[in-house]
């Protein structure tokens, strides 16, 4: 039987560039996230895609459940972080492929959200040049 996985705030620590990896799940506070969209921009291609519970190429961010309420950012073009919500933040803004069925960062399109430990699904989350799976 697989184990679930699921984003983990590292250490479960509710401050500022806190890492964000991946891990079993457990059902924590550091394991919970809202995705909350991006409803300003033009010309946006909407539709939920059922399997994944996301809109097609609808941007959004990837909110923490900690007390702060922090942000996932794709920062310094590969690292996964939370951090306090910025205005106009591309680098925390995310859009659901649902061709490729990956997350790409808004800031970098090239870049998608991946585990760093692809055997496992668990480690490091990383905005990374795709591989060829998630896990």
């Amino acid at each position: 039987m697989k184990t679930k996985k699921a984003f983990d705030v590292s250490g479960g620590k509710d401050v500022e560039t806190q890492k964000v990896v991946m891990s079993n799940k457990h059902n924590g506070a550091n394991q919970r996230w809202r995705i909350v969209y991006v409803d300003t921009f033009k010309e946006q291609n909407k539709g939920l895609i059922e399997e994944f519970g996301l809109f097609a190429n609808r941007p959004f961010y990837i909110k923490s459940q900690l007390p702060n309420g922090r942000m996932a950012e794709c920062q310094g073009n590969h690292d996964v972080r939370q951090r306090r919500w910025r205005n106009g933040e591309l680098g925390m803004q995310w859009i659901f492929d649902p061709i490729k069925k990956v997350i790409r960062s808004k800031k970098w399109n090239n870049r998608v959200l991946e585990p760093i430990n692809h055997a496992t699904g668990l480690g490091n989350m990383r905005c990374y040049t795709p591989s060829s799976r998630w896990w």
